[in-house]
């Protein structure tokens, strides 16, 4: 199945490759993000650009967002829900196509836009690396009034 987690060995540091996951159930199919809609909200925070795909032009032609309303359209892929599955990720529930082969038909009408989200998936992935980092070595820069710990003089002074 092309839509599984593949994990890649590079030289520096193992990569997870951050996929959409795809059942279908009955007549639905279900869309699941790798990233919970906390972390697409933070992503469009701090790194917007990382949930757009662009044209060698710079020219947006793909968009992956957490919104209010759920949409598949083929230039923007919205989750709007929760996993019900207890995973905590993003999701976002479409009908399904109709057809003898649910597989194909799903594929035949949501491939593009699933491989699309692949790609800003991935993007997110790298984006929240980053801005978690960031985030923590401002932490590690601030001081709370307060909560400075003070030297044990005793221990100081013998």
């Amino acid at each position: 199945m092309w839509a599984k987690p593949i994990a890649l060995e590079s030289a520096e540091r193992k990569v997870i490759m951050a996929n959409t996951t795809i059942t279908i159930a009955g007549s639905v199919v279900v869309l699941r993000s790798a990233h919970s809609l906390e972390e697409l909200e933070k992503t469009a925070a701090y790194m917007p650009e990382a949930l757009m795909l662009k044209d060698d032009n710079g020219n947006v032609y793909f968009t992956l967002t957490p919104g209010v309303v759920g949409i598949a359209k083929h230039n923007n892929l919205t989750y709007s829900e929760t996993a019900p599955d207890g995973s905590g990720k993003a999701c976002l529930t479409l009908p399904r196509p109709a057809g003898d082969d649910a597989k194909k038909a799903v594929a035949a009408m949501y491939g593009p836009i699933i491989a699309n989200a692949n790609k800003v998936e991935e993007q997110v992935s790298a984006a929240l690396a980053e801005v978690n980092a960031m985030l923590a070595a401002v932490e590690d820069q601030i001081t709370v009034a307060g909560e400075t710990e003070l030297p044990d003089t005793e221990t100081e002074n013998g």
